[in-house]
């Protein structure tokens, strides 16, 4: 990939594809994604995507990408206070039934993560995304540093980026309230 391709945004969505895939393949269960960067199981978060870019201030263009992968594997539910137990999820029941250990899982997502990185700027995985996604045609609240943003989501287009049926597009933020 030539290197002023490199789109965190997109890098983000192409991470949640990974999960999303290599959780299908080991524990044959669908996935949904929360826009941006979470994966749910169940309704519940298990997974939380963070993509940062470091720039090249020579070339005034990202030279490298740190993707950090938060995945709740061994994780007993137990230790998450109350409040959060409603929207946070688990594999560790999972990975014990299928017996995947925490290496198996990420020999497979990185499997997964290259097979879409090789040709990733072509977003040919976006509709995978797209269908996935809890967030398109329902209304939304978007935080933007301390700004709030409401409005309903019409699509996420090809650069992975949430757009609002008023036209409005974001490519950061976090989606704090979805309303079914």
């Amino acid at each position: 990939s030539h290197q002023n391709d490199l789109n965190p945004g997109l890098l983000t969505t192409a991470v949640a594809i990974a999960v999303s895939r290599t959780i299908k393949k080991l524990f044959h269960k669908d996935t949904e994604i929360k826009w941006v960067n979470d994966v749910l199981l169940d309704g519940k978060k298990i997974c939380g995507i963070l993509t940062e870019g470091v720039a090249n201030l020579e070339t005034q263009s990202i030279s490298q990408v740190i993707i950090g992968i938060g995945i709740n594997y061994t994780t007993p539910l137990e230790v998450f206070p109350t409040e959060l137990r409603e929207r946070v999820g688990s594999l560790k029941d999972l990975a014990e039934e299928y017996h995947v250990s925490r290496n198996m899982f990420i020999a497979c997502c990185l499997d997964e993560f290259f097979a879409i990185y090789s040709n990733y700027t072509s977003a040919d995985f976006m509709d995978e995304y797209r269908k996935l996604s809890v967030v398109i045609g329902k209304e939304v609240r978007i935080k933007q540093g301390n700004k709030l943003i409401t409005g309903v989501v019409s699509t996420i287009d090809d650069l992975g980026r949430i757009v609002l049926t008023d036209g409005q597009i974001f490519s950061s933020g976090e989606v704090t309230k979805i309303r079914y």
